[in-house]
């Protein structure tokens, strides 16, 4: 009598994602399709700024050439390598989370190093941006006043008043981004870690 054989099995088991990291998933991906959308918009403010004083006073228009002399060279492309960081991230966040919801394979092991580099990136920017607004608020906010001032429309002290005030918003600004960026951090960080729990189907 011939021995039995058992049938054969596979031996892979099919691992989806659990509930929690679907519903962060679409987070993720809702948060890739809005940084698409503002990376855009943000792109066409910095072509914008490049040519914004071809189109105002010239008293202002030399002083706004003058801020950008002064706020050096490296900003620019320091502007646009972020801008470039963002997409980039944007697009992983979309494709990665479409993975995750799709239940694909290879959506888990694709996303983590999306998330890692956001989680890096979001910080990273996040401080950089506070230690500089903290660092030129003051001097920026002069700045924008004397353009104000330059135009001769515009009352006597009202380059003073808009001064202050440009920089009091730049400080709250520096406040609202960082929050959002740790945020922004915080959520990778838990879709990364809701990633690494098994949920057999």
């Amino acid at each position: 009598m011939d021995a039995y054989t058992a049938p054969q099995t596979d031996d892979t088991t099919h691992i989806s994602a659990s509930t929690a990291a679907r519903v962060l998933a679409i987070l993720c991906l809702i948060l890739g399709v809005l940084g698409v959308l503002m990376t855009c918009f943000s792109s066409f403010s910095v072509v914008w700024g490049q040519f914004a004083q071809n189109f105002v006073d010239p008293a202002q228009s030399e002083m706004l050439r003058a801020i950008q002399e002064q706020q050096g060279w490296w900003v620019l492309p320091l502007s646009a390598l972020q801008l470039l960081a963002k997409m980039v991230l944007s697009i992983g966040l979309i494709a990665g989370g479409g993975l995750v919801l799709a239940d694909k394979p290879n959506g888990r092991p694709l996303f983590r190093p999306v998330l890692i580099y956001g989680i890096v990136l979001e910080l990273g920017m996040g401080l950089w941006g506070a230690g500089y607004t903290a660092l030129n608020f003051g001097t920026m906010g002069e700045q924008f006043g004397d353009a104000m001032a330059a135009n001769p429309d515009m009352p006597p002290g009202f380059g003073d008043t808009a001064g202050g005030l440009f920089g009091s918003m730049m400080v709250v600004g520096m406040v609202v981004m960082l929050g959002w960026a740790l945020i922004k951090a915080g959520l990778y960080a838990g879709t990364l870690y809701s990633l690494r729990e098994p949920h057999t189907d």
